[in-house]
């Protein structure tokens, strides 16, 4: 075999074993757009409402306390303040109080912040405001 050939043949494996390795490494800042995500794990049982936790985020505006909470985005898609709720990937509803009722701190796993048209076309005209994903265990 030519020493020309073989040199490249041993140079495409190593080049493809190193995107492998590469390509396996998760960094912990380069995780989706900011957001509230997996990349702190566990450590939503720290808070004690969904609020809380959405507190730490930029672009969450909250205002009020207890049962009477508003959580909007300061740069949602339209105008009215309703957010949609997601959970474990399911349309769970409007209402802030209903889901913080039904959620329990413990068992997320991570929270995500969708705002962008892109990230909102996958659930349609039910979200013209923004969405709130969680994901439990």
């Amino acid at each position: 075999m030519n020493p020309w050939i073989q040199y490249k043949c041993i140079n495409m494996k190593s080049y493809f074993f190193l995107l492998m390795v590469l390509g396996s490494i998760h960094l912990p800042g380069c995780l989706s757009q900011g957001h509230v995500s997996s990349q702190r794990l566990n450590s939503f049982a720290s808070y004690l409402t969904l609020a809380d936790a959405l507190r730490q985020e930029p672009g969450v505006l909250i205002s009020g306390s207890g049962r009477n909470v508003e959580i909007r985005l300061s740069r949602a898609v339209g105008s009215a303040r309703s957010l949609t709720y997601l959970l474990n990937g399911q349309e769970i509803g409007y209402d802030y109080c209903q889901v913080n009722e039904s959620l329990d701190m413990n068992q997320v796993r991570s929270i995500r912040i969708l705002r962008t048209l892109s990230e909102l076309s996958r659930f349609g005209i039910n979200t013209p405001n923004g969405a709130i994903e969680i994901w439990t265990e």
